[in-house]
């Protein structure tokens, strides 16, 4: 892995994973990012399998049954009327913005939350990484409505299952910084001004 230069720079791999949220009629396109980094390169195309994962334990995590668990730990943020569709894997250019594709895999789950999508709801999750940053992934047109920034320990069940999951010890998630996300910190269930304008303007 190319050493930090002091930029937050993503990558060195990244998982993207594709959901579909309906609302009002509308169907919205959204994708989930983890950071990751791979052990040995098989080369553009190969199985998603075939891409070995390195956790802060140092073990090997197949980037396929990775992205089944977090792809899994999302479900229970979305409605049932909300798609999981698929995943990509992409590869960073050393420590830059620039990636190419390399894989993909079908997903081809719904959501398991019970409530309605809530509008313009955007659920964020933040970790503390090894290296001392922050790392953050959030879920768009989640059940969870806004509310008060809490603790971990404040935040729903479910949503701590899911941190629980990213900050494992045998979780390959990254930081932008190039550590791994190992302490969760903070829920923030809020509104994105991006999907309220989408929505009015």
């Amino acid at each position: 892995m190319p050493a930090y230069d002091g930029t937050n720079y993503p990558g060195p791999w990244q998982i993207r994973i594709f959901y579909t949220t309906p609302f009002n009629l509308v169907n919205y396109e959204h994708v989930l990012r983890c950071n990751v980094d791979v052990d040995t390169d098989p080369g553009p195309g190969s199985d998603f399998a075939d891409y070995d994962l390195v956790s802060r334990a140092g073990l090997y995590y197949d980037a396929d049954s990775w992205t089944d668990a977090l792809a899994a730990a999302m479900q229970t943020f979305l409605n049932a009327v909300c798609s999981i569709d698929y995943a990509e894997l992409w590869k960073y250019d050393g420590i830059s913005n620039n990636a190419a594709y390399q894989s993909s895999m079908t997903l081809g789950l719904n959501g398991t939350n019970g409530t309605a999508v809530a509008a313009d709801s955007q659920a964020i999750m933040s970790f503390r990484s090894v290296n001392g940053g922050h790392g953050f992934m959030e879920v768009l047109h989640s059940s969870f409505s806004p509310g008060q920034k809490t603790g971990y320990t404040g935040a729903p069940s479910d949503v701590q299952d899911f941190m629980d999951l990213v900050t494992d010890l045998q979780s390959p998630a990254l930081a932008r910084d190039g550590g791994y996300l190992f302490s969760p910190l903070n829920w923030l269930p809020g509104s994105s001004e991006k999907l309220f304008k989408d929505r009015f303007r």
